[in-house]
């Protein structure tokens, strides 16, 4: 009697989900051991302003100004106000900041798609997994994740060239948190190369106009809505508040003069972002070089204004991951420098060691270069002017 022959038998591959378990229990893992860890900022801010909300109910709570975010963050807090009592209020602080979190990775999904990268899905969710993205919310409790997913928006709109809701977009993540105009200068660059009509450029400020409306109808003078970032500024004189980028270098040097120096920042972040609009228009803002350019623009303006913080690099973060996935190995290590540099910077944060944003900025800077580099094509078209625009 013959024996049934199991030599040929091929043990069955493992699925595309189960192949990536390991990391996905690992990234779950992560987000568990950070999230008892409550900052200075839960517990100093986001709770107290959480608790005015559910004292005060929603309506009267912005009648007057309290808290020194926009309202829209706010806004997010009131509808997970009534969940106080039955969860902590740093839990609710850190569900809210997951729930932005979520929603980042649905645009960097949009963007993805928009760009045929490879296992959309998949790359999303490891978007969860960056170093800046899992501290900002696990550890942190932050909502910068709340104005990035509208900024990808918009540059998923740019690539699709939907450029009203480019604009859309924009106004929208500029309500949400200040930071995103650290991007201003990538959309500058294609509304100006596509030649888009001036009339839709309103949409921008309308939609920051329409998110703070409710704020403003229920009581809050509109000066103060006008001017609750800017006041956070003379709260921090250092050149950099632990920002992976020049400035934690320059600033630890003997007789600097931190006021003098900021004014000279300011003026060499004009004029960089001045010379980013130049190299940008020259060259064709086409395929994964438009991608870079969103990528560069925050690497370029973070990296030089002062009295930065250390999740500045936020964006430039997901953007330039999104860009190595359907890159090289030498894009790959780009990336990681980028990440590096925002880790960095965020355990500077964590345990005040400033050596720590120093070496970020050393790895932003070449993350920079390099990226910058990435935009040189061999030759120099003139201006592109257009083609079809739309919705």
């Amino acid at each position: 009697m013959s024996t049934p022959a199991v030599a040929n038998i091929r043990p069955i591959p493992p699925s595309g989900f189960a192949r990536h378990l390991p990391m996905m229990a690992s990234g779950v893992a992560l987000y568990l051991m950070l999230w008892p860890i409550m900052t200075s900022d839960v517990e100093g801010s986001f709770t107290p302003w959480l608790e005015h909300i559910a004292a005060t109910g929603a309506l009267r709570a912005f009648s007057a100004p309290f808290g020194d975010y926009a309202p829209p963050y706010l806004y997010v807090l009131a509808l997970a106000a009534p969940l106080l009592g039955m969860v902590p209020s740093d839990t609710i602080v850190k569900l809210v900041s997951l729930a932005g979190t979520l929603m980042l990775a649905v645009s960097v999904w949009r963007l993805l798609r928009a760009m045929d990268a490879p296992n959309p899905e998949r790359h999303a969710l490891y978007a969860l997994l960056l170093p800046g993205v899992l501290m900002n919310t696990a550890l942190m409790a932050q909502c910068d994740a709340l104005y990035a997913a509208p900024t990808i928006m918009a540059v998923t709109a740019a690539w699709q060239r939907r450029h009203r809701s480019m604009f859309l977009w924009c106004g929208l993540a500029v309500a949400v948190k200040l930071q995103a105009i650290l991007i201003a200068p990538f959309f500058l660059a294609v509304a100006i190369q596509r030649r888009i009509p001036l009339q839709w450029w309103l949409l921008a400020p309308l939609a920051l106009i329409l998110a703070n409306l409710p704020a403003a109808l229920a009581g809050w003078p509109i000066g103060d809505l006008a001017m609750v970032y800017f006041k956070r500024t003379t709260f921090y004189p250092e050149l950099s508040r632990n920002a992976p980028n020049i400035w934690a270098i320059v600033q630890v040097l003997p007789g600097i003069d931190p006021i003098a120096t900021a004014r000279i920042a300011d003026a060499v972040a004009i004029a960089a972002s001045a010379l980013y609009l130049w190299w940008v228009l020259r060259r064709p803002l086409l395929g994964r070089r438009l991608v870079a350019a969103a990528a560069l623009a925050p690497m370029v303006t973070a990296g030089l204004l002062p009295h930065m913080h250390e999740r500045f690099f936020y964006v430039a973060d997901v953007l330039i991951f999104v860009w190595a996935i359907t890159g090289t190995v030498r894009d790959r290590c780009t990336a990681a420098l980028v990440q590096t540099g925002s880790f960095l910077g965020i355990m500077a944060y964590g345990n005040g060691t400033e050596k720590l944003a120093m070496l970020g900025a050393l790895a932003m800077l070449e993350a920079t270069r390099q990226t910058a580099g990435s935009l040189a094509p061999t030759h120099l078209p003139p201006l592109v002017g257009g083609g079809r625009v739309g919705v």
